[in-house]
């Protein structure tokens, strides 16, 4: 950057933004240092700043001397728009109380003697970027703009600017360059940079930091512009004569990653720059950002990807990008078999700023450009995908074109890829405007399966006939099971949609929503046929239609078959309007997500699937009631078969109580099949809420909404494993919950040595044993966080691992043990050894109502230690040998010998040291 900056504003810039001159320099200097104590030293904060970098700590000085200080007045006009968008009004006062010693700009100092003084060489200066300062062009010192390497990306915007001044510096004629930068710079209001820059650029009849020549220009006016737009034809066929034979010495080689074919590189556009080789695609994205700044007389070629050739054949242009002559009007070229194929946005692009351009040629012969995300051409271009240009051609890839001249534009983010329908978006690349026999591609069938797209009716009527919106087919017009896999139609004068899939032997069966699509008016339609043959319709995510397809899931049409996928078929007319976003994708079932996704509305025998029991789980959802049942209203239940009462019967099962938000929730054992625990808390009416239940190692069964612990017991006897269950949503036997229920799941809950506690929190129960199968360790960590709640008058247990029954002092019986010692929280730890079986140490108090993390470790060197977070408070070195390895230990929370403390648990491991 070679800015047009003197000396003096050099030092005011010190003044003013807090340079890195020593206060005893600038005293020796005579430059004023005590302003005020609200003076500021650094009005602007500096967002990019590095060891030893300031604005004048590595300046050359050197090229501004001889010129003349500016006035008061005009250092004032500088501050004064310095801080016009900070409007600090008490920094303004501030500022004008400042005596005239301020502005008084030491001209008389040379730079010799600020060298001097400095202790060391004014050279070179970076103030912001890889292009401002002086003497810094292209991320490195180079007082010469013609060494600079202008292929550096810029940073910023002014950065941008500084790139250009410092280009713009190596003609002959520098007069407009400042002036160029000055106004470059109005463009970059929020960019730091912006005040310092225009300091050094504030003195009149600089040009690239000399004085400008006596004439601005060699002719009164500028030269008029090239031939005005419009020119009414598209790019010459026949190349321009180029000076050279081939625009550069020699071609760049295969292009090694299509999704960024510039490397990650900002790129100037340039006439015949060749950006390498690469083999195409039939459909595929070419995607690209663009800085546009100004136009050209003639077509302003962008991106060009060609056999060699400029025109007119297919392999000339597949794709090629100009803007027309005289606009920022895209002109953009595909190709098929047979010929170009032109799409004309009419959208003006701005200029100096950054621009997204989507070019995308999809399956079905459609190619569509997006402007910032927004569809600004759509285009036919005839017959399907076939017809198009085939791929696996080799082509060279110009980023401007030797044929035009280049666009005056920079360009980044060039990329190029394949597009292929698949399951989730098989015309989501383009639009389709109401075309008959418009074949979009094959897919593979899914038994259960989601089907969306994007729905716009121009008239407020459709024709006096069937139409057809879009068609999955395995071939045939009606009624075999796959000809409407599924099918759209519009009824006849009307907007009502007519929605038919297949089930058993009929392929005729479907949901027709009362509600009409609104017309001239994007409405996204979804159509969900899940587990338990349930099939909803959605517009805008709003459920118009449902209903329980006969059979069950394994009546729908089977996965695994070939579906041609029509955006209107061949036997009825096609909709009048438009669609786009046609997805489709498989609705996996799991017991990680027993919806599949959906969101489920209740009805009596809906069946979900069949999942595997587990002895210990969490089953997760959330429920949105809209209304209560004046009878027992069935949510979910899990079963082997029957409704009640044999263990497996409900395993959970749940409904609501009568006109009641209340749960009732179930859960058999081996005792009884009907245990369970029933909140006092009711859900809530018309809102979400999150429900868990949890059934524990220790058959513990824990109720959650939205986090909280509302019922807790301790079921007796043994809860089935290892069953087919069936998952009704709801039940055959009750009515259904007048509710929507989502992201339902069913996992399991295990206990590991570092995790003995299945990442649950534990109220402290008398007798509840974890597990019998813990491995020992004769040197051990044991880690467990308490939360003690109340005291008792009697020592109260916490947990127990023992080998041997009963409560002591057998060696093995507490390995370890804890209690709280009676009417307080202190802990009593005892672990056994050989010689002392009831050996530890008493803590200090625990916090009530606070978690605190406790942590016991016995040591091979016999040494025992407790921690509180981390904090060591207690420490003892045992007495004969310790307990021996590789023995199978009971956890209990608490022992069955004395009273459970008031206590909960969570995060509880037991690893050897």
């Amino acid at each position: 950057m070679m800015p047009s900056m003197v000396r003096p504003f050099l030092l005011l810039a010190t003044l003013l933004v807090g340079a890195t001159i020593s206060e005893e320099n600038q005293s020796s200097l005579g430059i004023a240092t005590d302003f005020g104590p609200n003076f500021p030293t650094s009005p602007v904060e500096v967002v990019e700043k590095e060891p030893n970098e300031g604005i004048l700590s590595d300046i050359d000085m050197s090229i501004y001397t001889g010129v003349a200080a500016p006035t008061k007045e005009e250092a004032a006009a500088i501050y004064a728009q310095y801080f016009n968008e900070t409007k600090d009004e008490k920094l303004w006062a501030n500022f004008m109380s400042v005596e005239a010693d301020l502005f008084k700009i030491h001209t008389n100092v040379s730079v010799e003697a600020l060298a001097e003084e400095k202790g060391k060489s004014y050279t070179q200066g970076k103030i912001c970027g890889n292009y401002c300062g002086t003497g810094w062009c292209g991320g490195r010192a180079s007082s010469n703009p013609k060494d600079c390497d202008y292929e550096i990306p810029h940073l910023s915007c002014m950065d941008y600017c500084c790139r250009l001044h410092s280009a713009c510096c190596i003609e002959d004629d520098k007069t407009p360059c400042d002036e160029e930068f000055l106004l470059c710079s109005t463009h970059c209001e929020k960019d730091v940079c912006r005040a310092r820059m225009e300091l050094l650029f504030a003195k009149p009849n600089l040009c690239c930091g000399k004085p400008c020549p006596a004439t601005r220009y060699p002719t009164p006016k500028p030269t008029p512009k090239s031939t005005p737009y419009p020119i009414p034809s598209p790019p010459s066929a026949a190349p321009t004569r180029f000076p050279t034979s081939f625009p550069t010495p020699a071609p760049t080689g295969i292009i090694p990653n299509p999704l960024n074919i510039l490397n990650s590189k900002q790129q100037k556009l340039r006439v015949g720059f060749h950006s390498g080789i690469l083999t195409t695609h039939q459909t595929y994205e070419l995607s690209f950002k663009i800085f546009i700044h100004g136009t050209v007389g003639s077509w302003g070629s962008i991106i060009h990807f060609t056999e060699n050739v400029n025109c007119c054949t297919p392999a000339s242009r597949n794709p090629a990008l100009w803007l027309w002559p005289s606009t920022t009007k895209l002109h953009m070229i595909g190709a098929t078999r047979g010929s170009l194929v032109a799409c004309n946005p009419t959208y003006v692009l701005p200029q100096r700023k950054w621009q997204t351009i989507t070019m995308r040629v999809a399956p079905g012969a459609r190619m569509e450009i997006f402007i910032n995300g927004i569809s600004r051409c759509y285009v036919s271009m005839g017959g399907a995908t076939n017809a198009l240009y085939p791929g696996a051609r080799r082509v060279t890839v110009w980023t401007g074109d030797p044929w035009h001249p280049a666009a005056a534009a920079d360009i980044r983010d060039v990329s190029y890829k394949r597009l292929l329908p698949h399951y989730t978006s098989l015309n989501s690349y383009v639009m389709t405007n109401g075309q008959k026999n418009e074949f979009l591609a094959y897919i593979t069938s899914a038994q259960t399966y989601e089907m969306s797209m994007w729905m716009y009716i121009t008239p407020d009527k459709t024709p006096n006939a069937w139409t057809e919106a879009v068609r999955f087919t395995a071939g045939g017009e009606c009624c075999a099971p796959g000809t409407r896999q599924p099918t759209i139609f519009i009824y006849p004068n009307s907007r009502r949609l007519h929605i038919r899939t297949a089930v058993g032997g009929n392929g005729n069966h479907g949901c027709d929503p009362g509600a009409w699509v609104a017309p001239r008016k994007w409405t996204k339609v979804t159509v969900r046929v899940a587990n338990g043959a349930r099939m909803e319709v959605f517009f805008n995510g709003m459920s118009v239609c449902h209903i329980n397809l006969p059979g069950g899931t394994r009546a729908l049409y089977p996965s695994g078959r070939r579906l041609q996928v029509w955006a209107s078929g061949p036997w009825y007319g096609p909709l009048p309007g438009y669609t786009r976003g046609i997805g489709y994708k498989p609705l996996v079932w799991s017991n990680s997500d027993l919806l599949s996704g959906v969101k489920l509305t209740g009805s009596k025998g809906m069946h979900l699937g069949v999942v595997k029991s587990h002895q210990f789980f969490e089953l997760n959802f959330r429920i949105y009631v809209w209304r209560v049942q004046p009878q027992w209203a069935n949510i979910v239940h899990f079963t082997t078969s029957g409704a009640c009462c044999t263990p497996g019967f409900r395993s959970p099962a749940i409904w609501l109580f009568p006109n009641s938000l209340r749960m009732h929730i179930r859960h058999g054992t081996s005792v009884n099949g009907n245990e369970g625990c029933d909140p006092g808390r009711h859900l809530a009416l018309r809102r979400w809420t999150h429900v868990v239940v949890r059934f524990a190692p220790g058959n513990r069964m824990e109720v959650f909404m939205d986090g909280l612990s509302v019922c807790y017991r301790q079921l007796p006897g043994i809860a089935p494993s290892n069953l087919n269950l069936n998952v009704w949503g709801s039940n055959p036997w009750d009515v259904s919950a007048a509710a929507w229920v989502e992201k339902m799941s069913y996992t399991p809950l295990s206990i590991t040595p570092t995790n003995l506690l299945s990442s649950v929190q534990v109220k402290v129960v008398r007798n509840l044993m974890l597990t019998s199968t813990l491995k020992s360790h004769s040197s051990y960590r044991l880690k467990v966080s308490i939360f003690p709640v109340g005291t008792s008058p009697h020592w109260t247990n916490l947990f127990r691992l023992q080998e041997r029954t009963g409560d002591c002092c057998i060696f093995g019986q507490r390995i370890p043990s804890v209690w709280f010692i009676g009417n307080t929280h202190r802990l009593h730890f005892r672990t056994d050894t050989s010689t002392r079986p009831n050996s530890g140490c008493d803590t200090p108090q625990l916090v009530r109502g606070r978690w605190t993390n406790v942590e016991v470790q016995v040591h091979n060197s016999k040494r025992f230690y407790v921690f509180f977070n981390g904090q060591r408070v207690c420490a003892v070195t045992l007495q004969g040998n310790l307990y021996a390895s590789g023995r199978n230990l009971r956890v209990y929370v608490s022992d069955p010998m004395y009273l459970a403390a008031n206590a909960w648990l969570k995060d509880m491991s037991y690893e050897r040291l």
